[in-house]
């Protein structure tokens, strides 16, 4: 996967007895320059922010559920917000896009 690069929104681990939980506001808050900064630095043109927590920390807390799927620009990148595979995995986001749709789209973005 030539020119790909992972990374998390939020730093720290935020399971509580065994369970993930969303990220709080300081969580959250604290670690939104390190994400802002890694963006900048890695300068890829194309970003896939999953799960709304990382969305949101990069393009705003205004984002909305109907806003996933589609390409977004700003700062000259573009953006193509998706749900979490695990979300979809367990059935969620079923609605708004459907699954074959979206593992076809996520593999060929990991091929290319």
């Amino acid at each position: 996967m030539k020119g790909v690069y992972s990374t998390n929104a939020i730093r720290c681990n935020r399971r509580t007895k065994n369970i993930n939980r969303s990220a709080t506001r300081d969580e959250i808050s604290n670690c939104k320059e390190f994400l802002e900064d890694e963006i900048r630095i890695i300068n890829h043109i194309l970003i896939i922010p999953l799960r709304l927590t990382a969305i949101r920390i990069i393009l705003g807390d205004n984002f909305t559920g109907s806003d996933f799927g589609n390409v977004i620009k700003k700062d000259h990148k573009l953006f193509f917000p998706l749900w979490h595979p695990v979300y979809m995995i367990r059935g969620g986001g079923r609605e708004e896009i459907g699954e074959e749709i979206y593992f076809k789209y996520f593999r060929s973005i990991m091929t290319y």
